[in-house]
């Protein structure tokens, strides 16, 4: 879903900005904004997705894929493409870090775990290989506006097909035992080093 959204989302947004004689460095600027968003919301989509499993955040993911893409939908101006690049970038690092927990948890042995993220990296692989293409051609036919639309709607899609998977329980946050050393994102062992 996130990577399909950011591919069309990041393949209008940039057409449309050299379209209208804006300047190439705009489109460099407008792509790296979908690259700002995950670096901030990274690490906390991993703690919404271990307090409530995969369905919250991949809902928020949807909300601020969708929303930046109807942004873009609304209005055209660069102000808005930026918006819309840091929304739905945000969305792509949110839904990602739930669909990655869920997976690693539907993997019952190590065999098992290859072939779950196998078929979780497919699907990013296919919508960025077919993504650009069919954009492109509802630019070509239909306009601009199309192009966004279809990347707001597409993760309605994924959404849908997501409240099927079953809804999994996440395990109790487990307190540290006394004198043991929390690890935190930051720190790679309990060494006094680490430990700050």
């Amino acid at each position: 879903m996130c990577a399909c959204q950011h591919g069309r989302h990041a393949v209008a947004a940039s057409l449309l900005v050299l379209h209208r004689g804006y300047p190439e460095w705009m489109v460099g600027a407008l792509l790296s904004l979908f690259a700002v968003a995950p670096i901030a919301l990274s690490l906390w989509a991993g703690r919404l997705a271990d307090q409530y499993g995969m369905h919250k955040p991949l809902g928020v993911g949807v909300l601020l894929g969708t929303g930046g893409a109807a942004v873009a939908v609304v209005s055209q101006h660069p102000v808005a493409l930026a918006v819309a690049a840091l929304a739905t970038g945000g969305a792509i690092a949110v839904a990602a870090v739930g669909v990655q927990r869920e997976a690693g948890l539907m993997a019952r042995d190590p065999s098992d775990l290859k072939r779950v993220f196998s078929w979780v990296a497919l699907g990013p692989a296919l919508s960025n290989a077919l993504a650009p293409v069919v954009v492109g051609l509802l630019i070509d036919h239909v306009g601009f506006r199309a192009g966004f639309v279809f990347a707001a709607v597409l993760p309605l899609l994924a959404w849908w097909l997501a409240m099927r998977v079953p809804r999994s329980v996440p395990a109790a946050a487990k307190e540290p035992a006394s004198g043991s050393v929390g690890r935190g994102p930051w720190r790679c062992c309990a060494c006094p080093l680490c430990a700050g």
